[in-house]
């Protein structure tokens, strides 16, 4: 019964993410927005990442990170952008 609680508190919280980022992009940069949400979310989980993972060794998986990275960007640009015009 658990399981319920926590799915109706991600869902909530989901639909009230949603609701902020329409209220904010109504009036504030879709760039500096990205940036400080993106900057917040990796404070938050940076710990977590170098206390259970392994760091990688070599070219290719910073390859891989770097080329992610650069999807995620785009994509939160253009998310954020489109909440910018999408009604509340």
């Amino acid at each position: 019964m658990l399981w319920l609680i926590y799915s109706l508190i991600a869902a909530f919280s989901d639909g009230f993410k949603r609701l902020l980022h329409r209220h904010i992009m109504k009036t504030e940069d879709p760039c500096s927005y990205a940036a400080v949400e993106n900057i917040l979310t990796a404070a938050v989980f940076l710990p977590i990442l170098y206390s259970e993972f392994m760091i990688p060794y070599g070219w290719y998986p910073w390859f891989l990170v770097f080329v992610s990275s650069l999807l995620w960007v785009t994509v939160a640009l253009v998310g954020l952008n489109a909440y910018k015009y999408t009604p509340a």
